[in-house]
């Protein structure tokens, strides 16, 4: 998921139309009102017919500012490797809420099962917060482009917009499905400074009605900071 996707804005009218409607689903996102998705694409995926492996990922790319790894070696965790079905702790506890999860396995088997429980206000605390993404994130993040008089604040409101939608969007399409985490694979692990970035991830999920196994993208870069991890964002 790119870090700055910014929507249309086709005249004056329009762009003020689309700060009130980002007000509306903040407030009614966190009041439970709100149940209908955005007009953005449903989530891309694809299926996946073998067992526990998925197909390879896209060769990784680098950047200036952080060194990237190639995310074969990240398909699993190792201390999750030898689990058919990775199973973890419902409902995770303040402190890791707070302070994040041990692994990515672990971080994506808490989002997979929030989107199962329609808990929307749990998929926002599993996100990293303003401030860690004001004091960590975004100096490495600005750093990549030198010279950009966009602001941070900016930056930071797109993306809690975006991930506000990419819970609806996740919520409708997969409430209510059971799906169970098989494994997780990322495009490449990204090292800066302060933290890590496992790149646009991707879980096989199995359909528990069906037993069939699908490759899908339900968030966004989960975010590595001391040894522990949250998601940085939701499609939509």
């Amino acid at each position: 998921m790119r870090l700055s996707s910014f929507g249309r804005n086709d005249g004056t009218g329009r762009r003020a139309g689309a700060a009130i409607a980002a007000a509306l689903l903040v407030a009614a996102l966190l009041s439970g009102a709100l149940v209908s998705c955005t007009d953005e694409s449903p989530p891309v995926r694809s299926a996946s017919a073998g067992g526990e492996g998925s197909t390879p990922a896209p060769a990784p790319r680098s950047t200036d500012a952080g060194s990237t790894t190639p995310a074969a070696a990240e398909r699993l965790d190792a201390k999750d490797a030898a689990l058919p079905y990775p199973t973890f702790s419902w409902p995770p506890s303040a402190e890791a809420l707070a302070a994040g999860f041990d692994s990515p396995t672990e971080t994506a088997w808490m989002a997979i099962q929030a989107i199962d429980r329609n808990d929307r206000e749990m998929m926002h605390q599993l996100l990293i917060d303003e401030a860690t993404y004001m004091a960590k994130l975004w100096p490495s993040f600005e750093a990549e482009k030198p010279g950009s008089t966009i602001p941070a604040q900016f930056h930071w409101d797109h993306l809690e917009m975006k991930s506000l939608g990419g819970i609806l969007d996740m919520t409708r399409e997969y409430a209510g499905k059971g799906l169970r985490l098989r494994t997780v694979s990322y495009e490449s692990v990204e090292d800066y400074v302060e933290f890590k970035l496992y790149r646009k991830p991707r879980v096989i999920v199995e359909d528990p009605l069906t037993g069939e196994n699908e490759e899908l993208r339900l968030f966004g870069d989960i975010v590595e900071i001391a040894g522990k991890h949250k998601l940085l964002s939701y499609p939509s």
